[in-house]
């Protein structure tokens, strides 16, 4: 048999084909897995934009769903029509009212955008799939079709290097690649890893550092108004020292109810032990308080100080920076509480940590007290003064 006939002949053509057809979707598929083992390797190198492994992660997908994609788009089309799309108003002309239809042009294109946006993803996810599905199928049928082929030729006496195959140089390339990415990336990761691993343990030495320093520093007298989320309440503490002795004062926050005893807006003095309260909320005169009994209401106004949520002992449970301070996440007993402090470590602001998913801030006046510390507290000791003498 000659050698154009054997090279037309239907075995060594439907090799060719299928030879053509696994090379094609193999090159799609082997090109995005290249691309995602880029943005693998890239993701794990700190000085390389995050914005660069994404767009090879995405180019990656985008290379493997190609010619699926391609061939949906060409059978079906990309974009969707919806139609013409009309609204009506009314219109009142003395007592009657006419009721109009308008073509509505803008909801038109939108929908538009919204169903065409929708089918490419549909056929995208799809073509995802099946891009790699038809490339084994495809092996399978170049495979069986190469060995009918040797078959031919042994039996026409031909060398079997006529056979169109897919070079193994080629394969190997291609793994190799793939395989130099893999160990690439995996040594990227150990290394990013422990630098991470270090970088956070230097961070946190630091944030301990702050701590024990913040509670050296806390402020034997400060002022300290109270916030609900970002919003003022109207409420305030407040801390300094009488004849030896803490005092407490402090003025409830707006849309107060949790415990009986104090009310939104009362003002307070905790003096020995002893709760003065103020029920109506002005405060300015020592005439005005009155001893209350209620435990549970001391304890509660004892509770928003300072001095009750930080103090030694206090534990480092996290830290980050925030705007201008380092937030500290702190337990102290059994506790737990936010306190940021600026550059010289010195507090400036205590949290209430709360559950936004569950809105237990809600239920709270305040979630926040904030140091001011240009305040004047002369007045209060004054009043303090009266009360504990």
């Amino acid at each position: 048999m000659e050698m154009n006939q054997i090279k037309n002949s239907p075995e060594m053509e439907n090799v060719a084909s299928s030879k053509k057809a696994v090379m094609l979707f193999g090159a799609f598929c082997a090109g995005g897995l290249i691309l995602l083992m880029i943005s693998a390797l890239l993701a794990n190198i700190d000085s390389v934009s995050n914005g660069i492994g994404v767009l090879f992660f995405l180019a990656g997908y985008g290379v493997i769903a190609a010619p699926c994609l391609c061939a949906f788009i060409f059978k079906f089309g990309a974009f969707v029509e919806v139609g013409p799309v009309f609204t009506t108003y009314n219109t009142q002309i003395g007592d009657f009212i006419y009721q109009r239809v308008q073509r509505d042009y803008a909801s038109e294109a939108g929908m538009n955008l919204v169903f065409t946006l929708l089918k490419v993803g549909i056929m995208f996810l799809i073509s995802l799939i099946l891009t790699p599905i038809i490339t084994v199928v495809l092996f399978i049928i170049y495979s069986k079709n190469h060995k009918k082929a040797e078959k031919f030729a042994e039996e026409n006496g031909v060398d079997k290097s006529v056979i169109p195959c897919i070079s193994k140089t080629l394969v190997l390339a291609v793994v190799g690649i793939l395989a130099v990415l893999l160990v690439a990336t995996i040594i990227a990761s150990a290394i990013s890893d422990a630098a991470s691993d270090k970088k956070r343990d230097r961070e946190h030495t630091g944030y301990q550092k702050a701590l024990a320093a913040a509670v050296q520093n806390l402020p034997e007298e400060y002022y300290a108004d109270a916030l609900h989320i970002n919003n003022e309440t109207g409420g305030f503490i407040a801390e300094f020292e009488l004849d030896g002795e803490t005092v407490y004062y402090g003025k409830i926050s707006t849309n107060f109810s949790l415990v009986d005893g104090l009310y939104s807006g009362s003002v307070y003095f905790i003096i020995d032990d002893v709760l003065y309260v103020d029920l109506v909320g002005g405060g300015y005169e020592a005439t005005s308080f009155k001893v209350s009994e209620d435990a549970e209401a001391k304890e509660y106004a004892l509770g928003r100080h300072i001095s009750q949520n930080v103090g030694k002992g206090a534990t480092l449970i996290g830290g980050e920076p925030h705007n201008d301070t380092s937030l500290l996440k702190i337990e102290y007993q059994g506790s737990e509480y936010y306190i940021y402090v600026d550059g010289d470590n010195k507090l400036v602001k205590t949290m209430i940590p709360y559950d936004a998913s569950k809105k237990e801030h809600f239920d709270m006046p305040e979630t926040a007290f904030v140091i001011d510390a240009d305040f004047d507290l002369t007045a209060a000791k004054a009043i303090a003064a009266q009360l504990a003498g």
